[in-house]
């Protein structure tokens, strides 16, 4: 769909008498938003109602409407469907980007997400955020966005002597990392369970003193370890391990394509302050990783709503990859 202006919206509005004023208009890569000044005597609900319409009228029928309380007004979000050729490719960012130690603000373990559709680069303190939890359905971008953090956290490895070690049963996307100095890669449950004792005698360790390593740990898919034959066991050495270890300089990174309750369930989750979620199939799913609807809303492969200590909620766009 061509870009429209606010002309063009305001008189189709006008049209069905609705007495809506077109404050403002946005484009980003995949959307274009429009902010609406609601009055009296038209309702919310009366926007939304005549949603269809609307969209009929303008030929896009992929209309997001959200209230923005604090601003006083609705946005109105349409999307376009994005090209490959149109995405930031990580490489490029972190080239632009995340290698000028200045744009961090003091970050102590930085990276670069993607950027917000406000066309600014979503920046992430590994240490600040603690563990990162990411969820989204098959073909959401869930693996896209993993690797461009685990390229990124490559350069911690040169740099600073960090150990990545990484939990895939899938044996499938992280074989071009195998040889790599300091990542390790785990490929079955049973080798995850070995990998889950090694870090948590290395926290016994840590807790008497012995010298700090930077680690982190990678898990994709999380769900293959809470379902398995040793879920009891693997479980509880999980949820030991991300309780205690960010005190000691160990990350842990999970991702899973089944973001419903019984996999991540109430204690995962509180041991998780940082999590994304790309599309899921429901609004439930959506809720289990933001504590609100909207993801099952996203339309854009990679494209996500981070909830984190320093992020409220926050639509951005993950880089191409």
């Amino acid at each position: 769909m061509d870009i429209l202006s606010t002309l063009q919206l305001q008189s189709i509005l006008n049209a069905c008498n609705l007495n809506i004023e077109v404050m403002s208009t946005a484009t980003t890569t995949g959307y274009q938003f429009f902010d609406l000044k609601v009055s009296l005597p038209t309702k919310i609900a009366d926007l939304n109602r005549y949603r269809k319409d609307i969209g009929l009228a303008l030929g896009n029928s992929n209309i997001n409407m959200n209230v923005m309380a604090d601003k006083k007004i609705v946005r109105l979000e349409l999307f376009n469907e994005m090209k490959p050729e149109n995405l930031m490719d990580v490489k490029c960012a972190v080239h632009m980007h995340t290698l000028d130690q200045v744009s961090y603000k003091g970050a102590t373990y930085p990276i670069v997400l993607g950027k917000t559709f406000n066309n600014e680069y979503l920046d992430l303190d590994i240490k600040d955020s603690n563990h990162i939890l990411i969820g989204g359905a098959t073909g959401a971008g869930k693996t896209v966005l993993l690797k461009s953090i685990i390229n990124q956290l490559l350069d911690y490895r040169v740099r600073r002597d960090a150990v990545i070690d990484i939990i895939d049963t899938k044996c499938v996307d992280y074989q071009y990392l195998r040889g790599v100095e300091n990542v390790r890669l785990f490929n079955s449950v049973d080798n995850a369970n070995k990998c889950l004792d090694y870090y948590l005698a290395k926290l016994e360790a840590l807790k008497l003193g012995a010298p700090r390593l930077l680690q982190f740990l990678i898990i994709d898919e999380l769900a293959d370890l809470i379902i398995s034959a040793k879920h009891s066991v693997i479980y509880d050495k999980l949820l030991k391990l991300i309780q205690q270890c960010r005190a000691f300089g160990i990350y842990v990174i999970a991702a899973t394509q089944r973001p419903s309750a019984d996999i991540v369930d109430g204690k995962i989750k509180a041991n998780f302050p940082t999590r994304i979620a790309l599309r899921t199939a429901s609004a439930i799913d959506s809720r289990v990783i933001l504590d609100c609807a909207g993801a099952e809303l996203l339309k854009n492969k990679g494209e996500a709503i981070i909830r984190s200590p320093s992020h409220n909620n926050v639509h951005f766009q993950g880089f191409y990859l």
